[in-house]
């Protein structure tokens, strides 16, 4: 129209509920994807989440190599000290070489027992009327040796089994030898008082003054050796007899201590 404002240009027409339709999407469009990206991450969880769940192995741990002389090695508890033997010997020794001479210089198996070992193990015994059932020797720790303990005990026993039977053997002789003397002075004087029967003649006197104090020496001295010659050889035999059927047992000092200390508790 002349004079009036220009026609203002046609709009294209929107269909209805499009507007809304727009807006509803422009509004849906972070919660889409969010939702996208939340089923992505639940996908990938899926997928993380069994290896992550899965429990990692543990390394298997080799043992240790031990060593070339086991010393790594758990060693066995050492077992309670045994108490000695009722009526035991004990003797305290410094080394081994106290039991031997230390003028031999042989080895254990075949060395000589020192003087004043026999005198103690003697002192010890003599006094005594029942038998020794063990030789108890009480050895410091550091200074036991097993091989040589048993070279010892294995010395120990043929010495003592070894001098109780020629000791035996000896007293055998003894008493038959003292019976047999004070036999002979018997008949001795049973032939000089037969000789009195005789007629008076020089010869009967001269074998009755030989003949009876004979004897009565004979008798005398037979039955002085069979009651009093052979105590001593009886208490050497004695001795050896007992300390033959003792048995020789090593023990430490710390073992002593423990057993003792165990006696006086009890």
């Amino acid at each position: 129209m002349p004079g009036g404002n220009p026609p203002a240009p046609d709009r294209p027409k929107t269909p209805p509920n499009l507007g809304s339709r727009l807006s509803t999407a422009a509004g849906d469009a972070p919660g889409r994807a969010s939702r996208a990206s939340g089923a992505t991450m639940t996908a990938r969880t899926a997928r993380i989440g069994p290896a992550a769940a899965t429990p990692m192995a543990t390394p298997r741990q080799e043992p240790a190599a031990s060593s070339a002389a086991g010393d790594d090695r758990p060693r066995a508890p050492t077992p309670a000290p045994r108490p000695p033997a009722a009526g035991a010997v004990s003797l305290w020794l410094d080394t081994y070489e106290d039991i031997f001479s230390d003028f031999d210089p042989r080895p254990y198996a075949h060395r000589a027992l020192s003087e004043d070992f026999l005198a103690e193990a003697r002192r010890a015994v003599l006094d005594r009327r029942d038998d020794v059932p063990e030789l108890l020797f009480l050895v410091p720790t550091d200074a036991r040796t097993l091989d040589d303990e048993a070279i010892i005990r294995r010395r120990l026993r043929d010495h003592f089994r070894r001098h109780a039977d020629r000791l035996t053997r000896e007293r055998r002789r003894g008493v038959w030898g003292s019976l047999a003397i004070a036999t002979a002075g018997l008949a001795v004087m049973t032939g000089s008082a037969l000789l009195r029967r005789q007629g008076e003649t020089v010869t009967r006197t001269v074998l009755h003054v030989l003949l009876e104090p004979a004897g009565w020496f004979a008798v005398w001295f037979g039955l002085d050796q069979l009651f009093y010659g052979m105590r001593e050889l009886a208490r050497e035999h004695a001795f050896y007899r007992k300390m033959a059927r003792a048995d020789v047992v090593f023990a430490a000092y710390v073992e002593a201590e423990s057993t003792n200390r165990g006696s006086k508790r009890s």
